[in-house]
């Protein structure tokens, strides 16, 4: 049996989630995005806002210590990283 080593490897759990629709592994801490919405529909604001949440859920999940505040403004949603 050969057992090699890998140096300088990727986190595949990063690399994962460069893919997905919201920037959250680009945000440093203090950094934010904002989603510009149509305020007046309500039912579209409330399904963004749930969508954005829980990916910030599970993407602190996959990568301990991050935190993040999702908040709505008049022009729509900002995600907010915290740590």
């Amino acid at each position: 049996m050969k057992i090699t080593i890998e140096r300088q490897m990727k986190n595949p759990i990063l690399d994962k989630s460069k893919n997905r629709i919201y920037p959250f592994y680009d945000l440093k801490i203090g950094d934010a995005f904002h989603i510009e919405l149509d305020v007046k529909d309500k039912i579209e604001c409330r399904r963004v806002y749930m969508n954005v949440v829980n990916s910030s859920r599970n993407f602190q999940k996959k990568v301990p210590g991050s935190k993040f505040f999702v908040y709505k403004t008049e022009t729509g949603l900002t995600c907010y990283r915290i740590s």
